[in-house]
Parts: C-alpha cells; structure tokens; sequence
C-alpha cells in the first residue's frame, strides 16, 4: 500500500489520512491530489512514475515539466514524451514507469536538481491540478547494492560514481 501509518488523524507525505478506529489504524485515501507524477531511486537507477491514486479513472491527464530531462541517448527530451502531453484515460491504481536514467549517469550529464511538474487531469467531470517538485539531489552520493542473486556481480556503487567497487 502506498499509506503507512505513524500518528493517528495526521496527513502523510504521500496524502493519506489515518484514523483510529476499533483501536486500529484504519487508513483512508484523501481525495486530492490524486495524480501524481514521482521520481524513484531504485538499484542505482531513477524512473518517473506518472500515477493515479484514485479508485476511480482520471481522464485528460498531462504533465508540464519547467524544464527538459534529456534521455540518456542525449537527445530525447523525456518531458516530450506522448505520456506526459495527454492521455485520454489513466486507470484506477495505474502506474506507468519511464526510465529515465542511471542515477550516476543522470547527474554525470549535468540534468536538473530541481524538477517542477505541473499535473492536469479531469476526475468526474471536474478539472484539478496540483503542482509538484523534486529535488534529485538527495539521491546524490546514495549507495545501492549492484545485482542480487547468486549470478549477479556483486559490490557498492554511489550514484555520483560511473565506477563500482566489488566486494
């Protein structure tokens, strides 16, 4: 679940409101926003993920980024992409993830610390908005384990460093 509880009748970073209830913690989604666009640091490497958190489908979504993130083939503009200009229909629950670079490529590149998007959909006729920002320096410098598994090559990376140590 994309909720996790700390303190009862508080709002989380993430908009979900928690309350007690039968001496448990009963949690509730909030109505917006409801679309979001996140970045995710995972293994070493960031994704944009373009979401909608609501139990119902959005219509008309879009993503206006205040600046290009250029891909790592140095020339698609991922803000660009047919995605993030309009979809006609987002799912409840869905998640669409976009690879947007490693993490030490990404900042190697010199691609923006601060990224602000501004989000636009239609939920139930009513048109809503929410602008959100990013700030990717704080996956600088963050270490992450290279491969799992018995197979994988094994070591620690920084995701300022192109360069791994094995273990």
């Amino acid at each position: 679940t994309l909720c996790r509880a700390h303190r009862p009748n508080r709002i989380s970073e993430l908009g979900c409101v928690f309350r007690e209830w039968d001496g448990r913690m009963a949690e509730e989604r909030t109505r917006e926003p409801e679309v979001i666009l996140d970045v995710v640091f995972e293994e070493g490497l960031l994704f944009f993920e373009l979401s909608n958190r609501a139990s119902i489908p959005v219509t008309d979504v879009a993503a206006k980024f205040d600046r290009p993130v250029i891909a790592p083939d140095g020339v698609t503009d991922l803000t660009k992409l047919r995605l993030f200009r309009k979809m006609p229909f987002l799912a409840p629950d869905k998640v669409i993830r976009v690879f947007t670079d490693s993490a030490a490529g990404y900042f190697a590149r010199k691609q923006p610390n601060i990224i602000r998007v501004v989000l636009t959909w239609k939920q139930g006729g009513k048109a809503l908005t929410t602008t959100i920002t990013h700030d990717l320096r704080i996956y600088r410098g963050l270490p992450y384990v290279i491969g799992r598994g018995e197979n994988a090559r094994r070591g620690v990376a920084l995701t300022d460093q192109t360069q791994t140590r094995g273990r």
